[in-house]
């Protein structure tokens, strides 16, 4: 993952201190979590006591894990991840860091090491009605303009989200291009 990118997902992850987990359940379909991310060491750890998310992770490591948003418009910014949750060996459940299953029983907490496949942190600059996103940890920052569907004051309370759009400059019908690419460092 390039350095910039593992800065902003840290930030988010260590901001709030708890994200949202997506499983797989033994059917199929798909279950989201709480959860505590803990980074230690270059790793992104995740523990669960016995519960079905944490049987989820055993008998299927794929999951995805989004940094908790705090307001309607995400201007704190969102971290996602996709890969697989493998169980944590002695050495690096062992290893010295502070993580909360280091106070309970062994047996109670299974450590999970995530292996990250594809990361994304998504930004919203409400004030210029742009989307940043930085895709699969490329070290670019991608901008999208969105028309926002209606604003905070016309909604009258909190307000809504928009929707990232982006209009094909020549016709004006609002078709979908795809947008700029600019280097963001690190």
């Amino acid at each position: 993952m390039a350095p910039r990118l593992a800065a902003l997902g840290s930030e988010r992850f260590e901001r709030t201190r708890v994200a949202i987990l997506g499983t797989v359940r033994a059917d199929g379909s798909l279950r989201i979590s709480p959860i505590e991310p803990v980074l230690a060491n270059g790793r992104l750890l995740l523990g669960a006591m016995p519960s079905l998310k944490r049987g989820d992770l055993e008998r299927d490591p794929r999951c995805a894990l989004h940094s908790s948003i705090s307001d309607v418009n995400g201007s704190e910014g969102e971290f996602k991840i996709h890969g697989r949750a493998i169980l944590a060996g002695d050495e690096i459940r062992d290893a010295e860091y502070e993580a909360w299953w280091k106070s309970f029983p062994r047996e109670s907490a299974a450590v999970f090491d995530v292996d990250i496949r594809s990361a994304v942190f998504v930004g919203w600059d409400t004030s210029n009605s742009e989307l940043r996103t930085n895709p699969r940890g490329s070290g670019h920052e991608r901008r999208v303009r969105y028309q926002a569907h209606e604003s905070m004051e016309q909604r009258g309370a909190a307000g809504s989200r928009s929707r990232a759009q982006s209009e094909d400059s020549s016709s004006g019908r609002g078709r979908q291009r795809a947008p700029a690419t600019t280097p963001v460092g690190g």
